[in-house]
């Protein structure tokens, strides 16, 4: 990745990553290069074990590629701090992980506008603003109902 897209989003060149020990390595990333635009929508696709969420987990910064160079806004994460990915997170990307990580005491609505929190919105602009309406809140609005006892879909990513 000498050359670098200035168009990219996120670029990966050359990523590795396995898990395990010595005799029991399981290749999750072997070679992946990829780029992606800014402002695209992107889906990865592939059965179980195929390394999705890994490249998710790279590309946020959660997991270190054992070789390979991930660029996300132009910014090698490997040169970043604990402290930059994580604002880089909070501020720059966002994902949905297969296991959502939702909070199953909080409603929907609440789990969607937590990590804002975060960003410094005040809790009057985190508010649902939506306005009471008889036909509409008949029934109680989805984005204030209590998420299921398990809190986990089994959407993939």
């Amino acid at each position: 990745m000498g050359s670098s897209n200035a168009d990219a989003l996120v670029e990966l060149a050359d990523v590795h990553k396995s898990y395990g020990a010595r005799g029991t390595i399981s290749v999750a990333l072997a070679g992946v290069s990829l780029s992606i635009a800014g402002a695209s929508s992107v889906s990865l696709i592939g059965p179980s074990g195929s390394g999705k969420t890994t490249l998710l987990n790279v590309v946020a910064g959660l997991d270190v590629p054992d070789r390979g160079r991930v660029l996300v806004d132009g910014r090698d994460l490997a040169r970043l701090t604990d402290g930059e990915r994580s604002h880089l997170r909070l501020h720059g990307i966002g994902f949905v992980f297969q296991a959502f990580n939702l909070i199953p005491s909080l409603t929907v609505a609440e789990n969607v506008t937590w990590p804002l929190e975060f960003s410094g919105v005040s809790r009057h602009g985190r508010q649902d603003d939506r306005r009471p309406h008889p036909q509409r809140d008949a029934a109680p609005s989805p984005s204030r109902r209590r998420l299921p006892p398990t809190g986990r879909g089994s959407a993939g990513c």
